[in-house]
């Protein structure tokens, strides 16, 4: 008798679980997130992600911002098998739109914003490295300084610089995949140095040059090879072997990663992936930067 009043008991505990399915009765549901705190799904995040490029790109829709040229959103894969330790592995990046500068920042437009201008080869007198015979140290043509690109500026002022004027400098992802404008060979024209493209220790004899003399890439960029060592965001890191969106770098670091080569390095130093770096805090006559307009 007490076997079969068990039985009924547990049947009828059994039966009101089923027909009131929330009564408290010693059992706890699993908790359900709610619809407002859900994290969103990948197909939402990429549809969020779609709508803010499209909106960044309409705002500039009619006016395009001066002396930028627009990069397309893409993947592209990043670093070299064939170069230095810190430009392996290759990995997968994927970037969205953004404008870039057309040219190196200029020492006529860094001193309009900042005031000042901390070059060596300013315009008027030649100040450094070597006259080529015939040629004269004040010759306008070949030594104003307006359209020379800005040098001697360190990390803080070229970000500042960008701050300034509502840009930001590049990351180095965005600087690459600017560079390599859909190339994959060491230059962004073959992969052999070629001074129709680029100013290097090679042919730039001891100085820097007017921006824009050179080659452009596929983007229309020029100097991106040459001329300057560019800033750009990041610290230095080692890469990591996942895909990547829009990576910014580490958070902190001890040195600065610059990009792109100089009239006072070596050729083999202006490839699309090597990496240059330095004390956020350094000066030198061919170091400079350009500047990026993106929606994050």
């Amino acid at each position: 008798m007490r076997k079969k009043n068990e039985f009924t008991l547990g049947c009828l505990l059994m039966a009101l679980v089923m027909v009131f399915p929330g009564a408290d009765l010693g059992y706890t549901q699993p908790h359900k997130a709610s619809s407002q705190t859900k994290n969103p799904e990948p197909r939402e995040q990429a549809a969020g992600v779609k709508a803010e490029h499209e909106k960044f790109l309409q705002k500039f829709k009619e006016i395009p911002p001066q002396g930028m040229v627009l990069i397309p959103a893409g993947t592209f894969m990043m670093g070299s098998t064939r170069g230095d330790r810190d430009e392996k592995p290759i990995h997968e990046v994927t970037l969205g739109p953004f404008f870039i500068d057309k040219f190196e920042v200029t020492q006529q437009e860094f001193e309009k914003v900042t005031g000042s201008n901390p070059s060596i080869f300013i315009s008027g007198t030649f100040t450094g490295g070597y006259l080529e015979p015939g040629e004269s140290g004040e010759e306008p043509a070949k030594f104003k300084g307006h359209h020379r690109p800005v040098e001697r500026v360190t990390w803080h002022e070229a970000n500042e610089y960008c701050q300034a004027v509502n840009k930001r400098l590049p990351t180095e992802a965005e600087w690459e995949y600017a560079a390599r404008a859909g190339s994959t060979t060491k230059f962004y024209w073959g992969d052999k140095s070629d001074v129709a493209f680029s100013w290097t220790a090679k042919n730039a004899r001891s100085r820097s040059h007017l921006v824009g003399q050179k080659k452009p890439n596929a983007f229309g960029l020029y100097d991106m090879s040459g001329n300057v060592w560019e800033w750009v965001v990041d610290w230095e890191n080692s890469y990591s072997e996942q895909p990547e969106t829009n990576p910014k770098g580490p958070a902190s670091g001890i040195n600065k990663i610059m990009r792109g080569g100089s009239w006072y390095a070596h050729p083999n130093y202006s490839r699309s992936t090597y990496r240059g770096q330095n004390s956020p805090t350094i000066r030198y006559t061919d170091i400079g930067f350009r500047c990026v307009l993106a929606p994050q």
